[in-house]
C-alpha cells in the first residue's frame, strides 16, 4: 500500500511512503505500482527510469528540468546513501518556492515531483545512489535548469557542494 502525503508548499508535489513488509531475509515494498497512482489521481505512464549513482559525499545534481512540451513529472527514490533533494517550483516565476527533503536508502518514502518543477539533490554520504522514473523521454532541446545557489530561490542546502558539473555550476540565474 502507498500513502501520498501532499507536500505543502509545492501543488501537485507528494511524499510517497510505501508499506514495508520485513522478516528474517529483509524487507519488502512496492516501488511502483500504476493501480494506485490512477486511484490517487497521478501520472501512471513512465518510459524512462533513471538511475544516478554517486560515489563521493556532497556531490550536488541540478536543479533540471524540461521545457514543454516535454515536462516531466518524476518519481524519486534514495536505493542507497542518504540525499539532501530538492523541489523548485518554477511555474509561478513571480512566487518561486522550494522544499528540500532527507531521502535515506530504505526509509520507504520517495518523492513525486510534478511538472514545472526542477530538481536536485545533494549527496550526504558516499555512494548515494537515486532512481527515477520520469513521465517524458530526455530530449537535449529541452533541457534545463536552475543555477543551486541562485539567491532569488533561496535554497539552504545543509552544506557546501564539492562535487558539481560545469553545467550545473554555469545555470543563469533566474
Amino acid at each position: 500500500m502507498m500513502k501520498f502525503v501532499p507536500i505543502t508548499k509545492i501543488s501537485g508535489a507528494y511524499v510517497i511512503e510505501k508499506q514495508q513488509h520485513s522478516d528474517e531475509r529483509g524487507v519488502f515494498e512496492r516501488a511502483f505500482c500504476v493501480d494506485q497512482l490512477t486511484s490517487a489521481g497521478l501520472e501512471t505512464n513512465f518510459p524512462q527510469c533513471n538511475v544516478s549513482m554517486n560515489p563521493h559525499k556532497h556531490t550536488l545534481r541540478g536543479l533540471h528540468f524540461q521545457d514543454e512540451p516535454h515536462s516531466e513529472v518524476k518519481i524519486v527514490t534514495c536505493v542507497s546513501g542518504v540525499v539532501f533533494d530538492v523541489l523548485l517550483d518554477l511555474r509561478d516565476r513571480k512566487n518561486i518556492v522550494w522544499q528540500g527533503f532527507y531521502l535515506r536508502e530504505g526509509d520507504g518514502r520517495s518523492l513525486y515531483i510534478p511538472k514545472g518543477v526542477a530538481h536536485g539533490f545533494l549527496t550526504l554520504t558516499n555512494d548515494s545512489t537515486l532512481m527515477y522514473f520520469v513521465s517524458s523521454r530526455y530530449n537535449k532541446e529541452a533541457d534545463r535548469g536552475v543555477r543551486w545557489n541562485d539567491p532569488k530561490c533561496g535554497i539552504f542546502w545543509p552544506s557546501e557542494p564539492k562535487v558539481i558539473s560545469e553545467k550545473d555550476k554555469n545555470y543563469p540565474l533566474l
